[in-house]
């Protein structure tokens, strides 16, 4: 799972860390705040959701970032290619499209060829 979303952040956001917000996304992911609620609002150790910032401060913070996006897949994981399995491509889709849009073709957009690059780089380093 960890080099599947090491490609989800390189294709959303070149993994870029220091990225704070832009048109209510926010942090490496490009994590909205309705994706943070439905992801069960995460937060940094000593914070709470409800507390002002909160969503802010999590999903700038690269861990709490990918603990909210492994909520969110965990949480609409599915078979979004339909190809009889639940694997890093349809997690791929469903943190791109969303958990009720991820069969909506996406071969066109530059994240999924990013994406798919860094993804088919890293099975092959790893045999």
């Amino acid at each position: 799972m960890e080099l599947c979303m090491g490609c989800i952040c390189e294709a959303t956001s070149n993994c870029n860390l220091t990225f704070h917000c832009t048109r209510n996304l926010c942090g490496p992911f490009l994590i909205s705040h309705i994706y943070w609620k439905e992801a069960g609002r995460p937060t940094l150790a000593g914070d709470h959701p409800n507390k002002k910032g909160a969503y802010i401060r999590c999903v700038t913070d690269p861990y709490c970032a990918a603990a909210t996006v492994h909520h969110y897949l965990t949480k609409y994981a599915q078979d979004c290619d339909g190809n009889g399995i639940i694997d890093c491509d349809d997690y791929a889709r469903i943190h791109y499209m969303g958990g009720r849009q991820c069969t909506i073709s996406m071969q066109h957009l530059g994240y999924y060829k990013v994406f798919r690059e860094c993804y088919k780089s890293i099975r092959q380093l790893s045999g």
